[in-house]
């Protein structure tokens, strides 16, 4: 059976964006707390966008301007991630050209996701972008609702993901969950313990997989 839809997340997946994350989100949180959190110990606490992220850990009084500071220093930081990663680009052609419907949900949420679109100018490649919640990971129903939307089958579809929670969501969804493990943030070992269908450890080798199956 073809594929009909490839659904991406973004930090991790389609770009090296983790950095930017991690810079923002410990200088926002170095300014309100007072605490240096390490980048280990804010990739822990995704699932919550980044509103969610300090509106947990700042004082009620204090958050909104905390995350005010989160966007600015997004903004600041994406220096570190002008472009996709290699070879994401030609792939999103290929897909597209194919008729391939595409999407992205990401746990960003959608100030910073639209940040990140901007800087790496891929959002004209997709059909539908789904971003976070503040109140945790949404991922899984994020796929029903899209994937229903489109009016494709879950066995016509797979979720692309860096993380844990990305297979998990996906399983949850009885979707398909792809290992993404082309970028250096990424562990092919956990994404294959936590039951990723299958790992990918070049965007090349993705590519010529999809070529195969769109």
């Amino acid at each position: 059976m073809k594929l009909k839809a490839v659904i991406f997340d973004f930090d991790g997946t389609l770009a090296n964006s983790l950095p930017v994350c991690f810079k923002a989100i410990g200088n926002a949180l170095l300014a309100f707390t007072g605490r240096q959190y390490s980048d280990q110990e804010i990739q822990d606490m995704f699932g919550p966008s980044e509103k969610g992220i300090v509106q947990g850990l700042v004082p009620e009084d204090q958050w909104e301007e905390c995350y005010a500071m989160v966007k600015a220093e997004y903004e600041k930081a994406h220096y570190l991630c002008p472009a996709p990663a290699p070879g994401i680009t030609d792939m999103l052609e290929m897909l597209k050209a194919r008729g391939v419907k595409l999407g992205i949900i990401t746990g960003k949420g959608r100030e910073t996701c639209e940040i990140s679109l901007k800087y790496t100018g891929i959002a004209p490649y997709f059909d539908t972008i789904e971003t976070g919640s503040p109140h945790g990971v949404v991922k899984s129903d994020a796929m029903t609702e899209m994937l229903a939307q489109w009016g494709i089958p879950k066995d016509e579809a797979v979720y692309v993901g860096d993380a844990v929670y990305d297979v998990t969501a996906s399983l949850e969804a009885d979707v398909v969950p792809i290992g993404a493990a082309w970028l250096h943030t990424a562990d092919a070992v956990i994404l294959r313990e936590a039951g990723a269908e299958i790992i990918f450890e070049t965007v090349d080798e993705f590519t010529k997989w999809l070529q195969e199956r769109t």
